[in-house]
């Protein structure tokens, strides 16, 4: 995440189920920097077993576990993903998200989902992703950043990297006119 621009400073944390415990990144932590033996041990319900104080964002953690395709979380605070959280139009009621301009971020984890702003570390926050879900889910927190749960770590990773790379496209083509994939084009990339 480091390495892609995803967690610039001490931003970003990430998680992983491994049985019946999380092993989740500690409070202010660099993920440049991180090692095996800083990493806290939760508890399904959040409860720290082992090792350092997990980063304050654990009840968002453990709620995308709740869903049983979910192995891993990763969190990040990207520059133009979280751009595109503090946008009023995107996520609006009655509007599209984010205009579909190309298939990978639909193919991956459409439709892009957007929850209101809450303070990081919010136990709410964690209320507002609670879900079962079968698929990748990618989040996008107003004001806040982004948050992709999934099956592997890899594949959060790769969530947050294509929605970077949309927002991207989005913030390069905002303001001239573009031509979105029509509904039935995304229709057949879902398949």
């Amino acid at each position: 995440m480091r390495a892609c621009g995803l967690s610039p400073g001490t931003t970003g944390n990430i998680s992983v189920r491994v049985g019946a415990h999380i092993l989740a990144t500690p409070t202010g932590s660099d993920l440049g920097s991180i090692h095996a033996r800083s990493l806290a041990v939760l508890a399904e319900d959040g409860r720290l077993i082992a090792g350092q104080p997990p980063s304050k964002e654990w009840p968002m953690h453990v709620a995308l576990y709740e869903a049983a395709s979910v192995s891993a979380v990763a969190h990040s605070h990207q520059t133009f993903a979280t751009a595109l959280s503090c946008l009023e139009e995107v996520g609006a009621a009655g509007r599209a998200t984010v205009p579909i301009l190309t298939p990978y971020l639909s193919m991956r984890a459409a439709p892009l989902e957007v929850v209101d702003y809450l303070r990081p570390g919010s136990p709410g926050l964690g209320d507002l992703l609670r879900g079962d879900s079968s698929r990748p889910r990618i989040i996008l927190m107003r004001n806040h950043g982004a948050v992709a749960a999934a099956a592997s770590l890899d594949d959060a990773i790769t969530l947050l990297v294509e929605l970077e790379e949309s927002a991207k496209i989005y913030f390069a083509t905002r303001g001239v006119p573009v031509r979105p994939l029509t509904a039935a084009q995304v229709i057949e990339l879902q398949q």
